[in-house]
């Protein structure tokens, strides 16, 4: 069963380039021009890192989001906190929070239906794959602290190195072509 209270998610993911709206993870259902939305989803929103979750005493997902941009390339540490006693939603990007909404209150609240996806944002009338590499995701039924998350980080990065991946670029080579001319005959 998933979290119902307090909830972490923690991933390493390496985004490709020019991705501004994708998941790593997550169980919503997300109406925007109705107002409604269940569920939570760790992942960008606009081109910056964000965590969106859905509570008992909302009707729509409620989201943090961070002034930082998501750099697409180079591994990071994005980490996703519900922590009900400090009522707040909390995204933290290699061990630092970068983004906080204060004032969240109640139990998670799921969708009735739905997808439990890893890599993709996908609801009723959306389908988002993320595209990069992945390492790791937890889902924890409780706060990780902000220490808890720094140490986390401190203690895996060794395992994702900083190397930014730059895209080969490449010329098309262009014949000679062959013809087929009869059954048995080929011209170059």
């Amino acid at each position: 069963a998933f979290p119902s209270e307090a909830i972490t998610i923690e991933s390493w993911i390496r985004p490709e380039p020019g991705q501004s709206k994708f998941a790593i993870i997550g169980w919503a259902e997300d109406q925007p021009f109705e107002s409604t939305g269940s569920g939570w989803f760790l992942g960008a929103t606009e081109g910056k890192w964000s965590f969106s979750l859905a509570t008992s005493e909302s009707t729509s997902l409620i989201r943090a989001q961070s002034n930082s941009p998501v750099r697409g390339g180079l591994w990071v540490h994005v980490v996703g906190v519900y922590d009900p006693e400090e009522a707040a939603l909390t995204v933290y990007v290699d061990g630092e929070r970068v983004a906080i909404h204060n004032n969240v209150q109640g139990k998670i609240r799921y969708p009735e239906g739905g997808f439990f996806e890893i890599g993709a944002f996908h609801d009723s009338d959306e389908f988002r794959r993320f595209a990069g590499g992945m390492t790791e995701i937890i889902v924890y039924g409780r706060a990780l602290s902000g220490d808890e998350i720094n140490t986390r980080f401190q203690q895996t990065r060794s395992q994702h190195p900083q190397i930014e991946i730059q895209p080969e670029f490449f010329d098309v080579v262009w014949g000679p072509f062959l013809e087929w001319v009869g059954p048995d005959q080929v011209e170059v």
